[in-house]
């Protein structure tokens, strides 16, 4: 199994993961890992969305999000734009629980927390689907065409934002998301194969139903990282890790420029930091448990 997710996430990853720093797509899977936590009260693992949100506001620092959805919400924007990132967020979710229901739940509530976009969310639906049947050995094309419509066609987007936001959607909103859930249907029913729509920019996609694998070389140690939050998913997935051992303090955490005087410092979030260089008063690149990170000063 840790070797299944390795190579998915080598594939996914590879084009965010060739130079020595991480681009935005792999730092958010990144942080999404780091976010997610085991339920105690059943089976399974959710994002724990306080750290989130202290993850996202630190990666500004670090990582350039400048003008996307991300940027957005930081500014606390919340706008109906198609959501990019969804690969990168769902890739945790769903290789680390093995309930549908939570995995349905979980995706949808990441896209959510940035957008409201019927299109984004109806993806995350198609494409949770495909990788949890991946990850059960279930990718014959008939049997994905038959889940990803069944799963399409069970989804309440209602449901959901009552359950877990309170709130009532209007009826132009219902409406549109239903013509867009009916035309994703509609497309799968005339064409009987996955090559829909937007799918065609999902690694995850790509990897699975076209069987591509991976052809970028990248970084020995930003391959060792990758390998490494393999390992680990798989044992979120078998249930193995002790949620309280990811607990931490999230109340006195500090801007990241307060611990930039020191050569060695302990972050709340990143952890155990190294201070590899200095360029001038330009930017700092900082070592850390996972990966290199360039910081403005």
């Amino acid at each position: 199994m840790n070797d299944k997710i390795k190579d998915l996430l080598l594939y996914c990853l590879q084009s965010s993961s060739k130079h020595d720093m991480f681009e935005w797509q792999t730092q958010i899977f990144i942080i999404t890992t780091k976010s997610i936590i085991p339920f105690e009260n059943k089976i399974g693992c959710g994002i724990y969305y306080k750290r989130f949100i202290k993850e996202l506001n630190l990666l500004k620092d670090y990582c350039d999000i400048n003008g996307s959805i991300i940027q957005n919400k930081i500014n606390n924007q919340q706008v109906i734009k198609f959501d990019n990132a969804i690969d990168y967020k769902i890739l945790p979710i769903v290789i680390s629980n093995t309930d549908w229901n939570i995995i349905i739940d979980e995706v949808v509530k990441s896209v959510v927390f940035f957008t409201n976009d019927a299109n984004s969310i109806i993806l995350s639906i198609i494409l949770s689907r495909i990788l949890m049947d991946y990850m059960n050995e279930k990718v014959e094309n008939n049997h994905l065409i038959e889940s990803v419509k069944d799963s399409l066609i069970q989804f309440s987007i209602k449901d959901i934002m009552e359950k877990y936001y309170k709130k009532k959607l209007n009826n132009k909103y219902l409406i549109n998301f239903e013509r867009e859930r009916i035309n994703w249907l509609n497309t799968l029913n005339s064409n009987l194969d996955l090559k829909v729509n937007l799918l065609g920019n999902s690694k995850i996609y790509e990897y699975i139903t076209l069987n591509k694998s991976k052809t970028i070389d990248i970084p020995k140690q930003n391959e060792k990282i990758i390998n490494n939050f393999a390992l680990y998913l798989s044992k979120l997935r078998k249930g193995t890790i002790n949620p309280d051992k990811l607990k931490i303090d999230l109340e006195h955490i500090n801007p990241l420029e307060f611990y930039l005087s020191k050569s060695k410092f302990t972050h709340p979030l990143l952890g155990k930091c190294i201070v590899a260089e200095k360029k001038l008063d330009d930017y700092i690149i900082i070592k850390t448990k996972t990966g290199l990170i360039k910081v403005k000063k």
